[in-house]
């Protein structure tokens, strides 16, 4: 039997939602828990991405994705560790936009 895929939740919507909008965790503490997800940062000042083990800020109103720094803190991330089960390179693009016109839609 496979291990069972683990999420990690540092606090909670709820806690948003009531205003508590103070990080404790760091970002570098948080990657320590999964290398994929997403969140948000310290007064929620844009949206935390996880991707690949790295860390980046996006805030939508400048339309700028930046890395973030170890020790900015989190206030809401739902991490895990991503396990890649398919992996494929298209580089014909007319081949690429066919295979996702058909591709079922549960696996895109």
């Amino acid at each position: 039997m496979s291990e069972a895929i683990k999420l990690f939740q540092y606090n909670t919507l709820g806690a948003l939602m009531a205003g508590l909008y103070g990080g404790t965790l760091t970002v570098g503490e948080l990657l320590e828990h999964g290398d994929l997800g997403l969140g948000t940062l310290d007064s929620i000042d844009g949206e935390l991405i996880v991707l690949d083990g790295k860390a980046y800020q996006a805030k939508g109103s400048e339309g700028k994705v930046e890395v973030v720094r170890d020790f900015t803190c989190a206030v809401f991330s739902s991490n895990t560790c991503h396990v890649c089960l398919l992996s494929f390179y298209v580089s014909n693009k007319r081949l690429f936009s066919l295979f996702f016109t058909n591709f079922p839609t549960g696996l895109r």
